[in-house]
C-alpha cells in the first residue's frame, strides 16, 4: 500500500514557492520505506529509509540521507 503526501505553498509577491516537502510511504507487509524530499530553498534535502518492521530485525535497515548545506545564508 502506498501513501503519498505533499505540502507546499505560493509566495504571490516574490512570485515564487514557499518551503515544499514531497513524501512517498510504502508498507511492504514486513518492511517498510519512505522517501522524503525537500526540493528547493536553503532546506533543500532528501531522505530514504527502509527497514524491516520486526523488533527482532528492527536493525536491519538501510538510510541515506543529504541534509541542507548549514552554511547556506551565513
Amino acid at each position: 500500500r502506498w501513501s503519498v503526501g505533499a505540502s507546499s505553498g505560493y509566495d504571490f509577491l516574490n512570485r515564487g514557492f514557499t518551503y515544499t516537502q514531497l513524501r512517498f510511504e510504502r508498507d511492504l507487509l514486513s518492511w517498510r520505506m519512505n522517501f522524503t524530499w525537500i526540493p528547493f530553498s536553503d532546506r533543500s534535502s532528501w531522505n530514504f529509509f527502509i527497514g524491516i518492521k520486526s523488533n527482532l530485525l528492527k536493525d536491519l535497515k538501510y538510510d541515506q540521507r543529504r541534509q541542507p548545506d548549514q552554511r547556506v545564508g551565513n
